[in-house]
């Protein structure tokens, strides 16, 4: 029973873990898109000394980007522990029928 548990351990913390990547995934290649199309706002690919105008949009960016990596890991740990809840509750009521007696009931 004990080699079933850590079995059944593994296999949960290995979907957590694959779910936890691709909702990282999802978060970065969202942002990354942004700065792809709108980087221009805050010079995103040059190292020339940004204008005033660009600085503010640099700061709004940098702003809504700490807004979104916050709000997105709070939900992220706060789904991996609903869905860590639900297997330890499924775990927790798996039940165990041992029969002591080897009588054939099919008569």
């Amino acid at each position: 029973m004990a080699k079933r548990n850590n079995k059944s351990h593994q296999h949960k913390r290995h979907l957590l873990n694959k779910i936890e990547t691709r909702f990282k995934t999802i978060m970065i290649g969202s942002l990354a898109k942004i700065e792809d199309n709108l980087g221009f706002l805050w010079a995103y690919d040059t190292d020339d000394k940004l204008t005033d105008e660009q600085q503010k949009y640099l700061d709004i960016w940098e702003n809504l980007r700490n807004e979104i990596l916050n709000h997105g890991n709070y939900h992220l740990r706060e789904g991996l522990d609903d869905i860590e809840d639900y297997f330890d509750r499924e775990e927790r009521y798996s039940y165990k029928f041992i029969f002591n007696d080897q009588q054939d009931y099919r008569r």
